[in-house]
């Protein structure tokens, strides 16, 4: 199991990022720009598993943020959700890795693996939300 931990780490920090990214929201204050990358979807799983969807999703910040005291002004993250309508509209955060410049390149400065299982509730009208309408196809 360690290796496994270890091997997707250094899947999703190996190098820049290069994709697709297609635009789907930005935050009220017009600071972060949400993106997804479509090839990345993972339509597969749900025909196996029934409910769940997997993307990559790009945020990139206009200022900088930081992680550790370390300035980052993007992040690639790899979210789950969960289309079950019955057990209500919910995302899992599984990973994220943080990059130096924009839309996901310059150097890798964090990587962060998230071990939750059931996922948080999505707010209507949230970006969340926008995501899950996205790849659940529902309104």
């Amino acid at each position: 199991m360690p290796f496994a931990i270890f091997f997707f780490l250094l899947l999703m920090g190996s190098g820049p990022v290069y994709a697709e990214w297609v635009k789907f929201a930005k935050n009220e204050e017009g600071d972060v720009t949400y993106y997804f990358d479509p090839e990345s979807i993972d339509r597969e799983r749900l025909r196996r598993e029934g409910n769940l969807v997997e993307v990559s999703v790009l945020l990139d910040y206009s200022n900088s943020q930081t992680n550790r005291e370390i300035p980052y002004l993007s992040s690639k993250a790899q979210f789950a959700c969960n289309c079950d309508e019955e057990k209500q509209e919910r995302t899992m955060l599984i990973a994220s890795t943080e990059f130096s410049r924009n839309m996901g390149h310059g150097n890798v400065v964090g990587n962060i693996l998230y071990l939750d299982d059931v996922g948080r509730s999505v707010a209507p009208a949230s970006i969340l939300w926008s995501l899950w309408i996205l790849m659940c196809g529902k309104k």
